[in-house]
């Protein structure tokens, strides 16, 4: 992004929700990796994130997977700052919504794929996705 190689390491919970209807998986640590300007502004911000995964079924009885996603950002604007609240907020959703539209449908995929696997009897919990790091996410 903007010429500069980011690295964001999630640490996440995975929590069965009390009706059985699905997972919710929540952000416990976020940590951005990089060169030491990058890591230097990844301490000054926090990530809470909550991912609650269901099923539904249409009326012709077609079983889809639902993702409703939150997350939220916060990072302080020191007084001194160039930029307007507004301007960084604008730019701070525009890369979440970019990463959060790029990410979730992957994971939802490979939450699928790895579905279809324990489904079919394999307990290894070995990845099934060779398509790169999920986190690769295209901002142009």
């Amino acid at each position: 992004f903007l010429g500069v190689e980011v690295q964001p390491v999630l640490t996440a919970k995975v929590d069965v929700r009390p009706d059985g209807r699905g997972p919710c998986i929540s952000v416990v640590q976020a940590e951005i990796l990089g060169s030491s300007m990058v890591e230097a502004a990844g301490k000054n911000f926090d990530v809470t994130s909550d991912n609650i995964v269901s099923w539904n079924v249409t009326p012709e009885g077609e079983t889809f997977i639902r993702s409703d996603t939150t997350v939220t950002v916060f990072i302080p604007i020191p007084a001194w700052s160039p930029f307007s609240v507004s301007s960084v907020e604008r730019t701070g959703n525009f890369v979440v919504g970019q990463v959060v539209s790029q990410v979730v449908p992957r994971f939802l995929k490979q939450l699928k794929d790895d579905y279809v696997v324990w489904a079919d009897g394999d307990d290894s919990r070995n990845a099934t996705s060779n398509d790169g790091d999920m986190f690769d996410v295209d901002m142009n």
